[in-house]
């Protein structure tokens, strides 16, 4: 948006006008959003306000993982409304505890298991060694998990 405001010389209707024609498929803004995007952007305020979350020193873990280890089948949404921790955010919190607890099943039965796997994520690529997995796992987890049971979801 920016990139077209500049084209047009400073116009923020013609920079609005621009855009629709040039980009037909994606969301259209209007004079005043590319006006507050130019102010936000005089202050360097162009980060990214969402981002992905670390859980591995979060609350929210432990508070899920408590009211699961409370009452086996209590589901998602009533921990939702309990907590006032988001759906989706107790769906990501459960997905990564069975990828540890699976992680743990494959050292239990190869002990060399991640010395041969490449983690990564959609922008960077790194390679995390067994060892590094290891203590991961070591430190980070807490026994809790082993007590939860989330194979009934």
């Amino acid at each position: 948006m920016l990139v077209v405001f500049g084209e047009c010389f400073g116009n923020y209707r013609e920079a609005a006008r621009l855009y629709r024609n040039r980009y037909p498929n994606r969301r259209h803004p209007n004079n005043t959003v590319i006006r507050r995007l130019k102010i936000r952007a005089e202050q360097g305020q162009l980060t990214r306000r969402h981002g992905k979350r670390d859980y591995n020193f979060d609350v929210r873990v432990l508070a899920v993982l408590a009211a699961v280890h409370i009452d086996p089948h209590i589901s998602t949404r009533q921990i939702a409304r309990q907590t006032g921790i988001p759906q989706r955010t107790i769906v990501r919190i459960f997905r990564k505890v069975l990828f540890c607890q699976w992680a743990r099943q494959m050292i239990a039965h190869d002990a060399d298991f991640f010395k041969y796997v490449l983690f990564s994520d959609e922008s960077t690529i790194q390679n995390v060694t067994g060892h590094s997995f290891l203590e991961l796992l070591r430190d980070h987890l807490p026994t809790l998990l082993e007590e939860v049971d989330l194979e009934t979801r």
